[in-house]
C-alpha cells in the first residue's frame, strides 16, 4: 500500500491544475452487491450542486475559506468508491476491470501504472484531455482485499484534495492525504 500511495503522490505532483469537463465523468457502478459483504465501504457521490452551496456558506473573509471557495467553483463532481473486505478477492477482477476499460477510450492518458505480485496490488491513475487540458482525474487502486475507485470531474489543484477532504468531512482516503493505508 505504500508503493500506491506514493505513486499517487507523484501523480497528483505531476498535475497542476484539472480544467472543467463533462467527458471525464467515469460510468462508476453502485457495487451494491459487494457493499452487504464488505467490512468498510465508502459510497460518496457529490455533484457541482451540493458543491456550490457548500462554497457559498464559505466565508470570504477567512484565508482557509477563500481558498477552498476557490477550489469548489471549478468542480463539477467527485465520486469515491472504496470497499475492505476480511478475505481475499471477495470482488470479481471484472468488478474493477468494467471501470478500468472505460480509460482505454480516447481522451484519456495514463500518467502512472503500478503492480505488485509480491502483494497483488495494483495502481492505475489516469487524466482525461479534452482541447490540450486535462479534464479529468481517476485513481484505481486494488488489492486482494479492497479497492478504491476514485473520478474527480472539473477544475482543481490536486494539492489541495487533502484540504477538500477535511472541509467536505469525507472519509479519509489514505492515495489523497498521504497517509499510510
Amino acid at each position: 500500500m505504500r508503493l500506491r500511495v506514493a505513486v499517487v503522490a507523484l501523480a497528483c505532483l505531476a498535475l497542476p491544475v484539472l480544467a472543467a469537463a463533462q467527458g471525464a465523468e467515469l460510468k462508476i457502478p453502485s457495487f451494491s452487491h459487494l457493499q452487504q459483504q464488505a467490512t468498510e465501504v465508502v459510497d460518496v457521490t457529490i455533484g457541482s450542486w451540493p458543491l456550490a452551496i457548500v462554497g457559498a456558506l464559505m466565508k470570504d473573509d477567512d484565508p482557509s475559506d477563500a481558498e477552498m471557495k476557490h477550489v469548489l467553483k471549478g468542480l463539477k463532481r467527485v465520486v469515491v468508491r472504496s470497499y475492505q473486505f476480511d478475505s481475499d478477492f471477495v470482488y470479481s477482477h471484472a468488478d474493477v476491470q468494467a471501470v478500468r476499460d472505460q480509460l482505454a477510450g480516447p481522451g484519456w492518458t495514463q500518467l502512472a501504472q503500478v503492480r505488485s505480485r509480491k502483494n497483488n496490488e495494483n495502481v492505475d491513475v489516469y487524466v482525461a484531455m479534452e482541447h490540450e487540458q486535462v479534464a479529468g482525474f481517476v485513481v484505481i487502486a486494488s488489492d486482494p482485499r479492497e479497492f478504491t475507485i476514485l473520478n474527480v470531474v472539473g477544475s482543481i489543484d490536486l494539492a489541495h484534495m487533502a484540504k477538500l477532504q477535511e472541509k467536505l468531512e469525507l472519509p479519509q482516503i489514505a492515495a489523497l492525504s498521504g497517509a499510510a493505508p
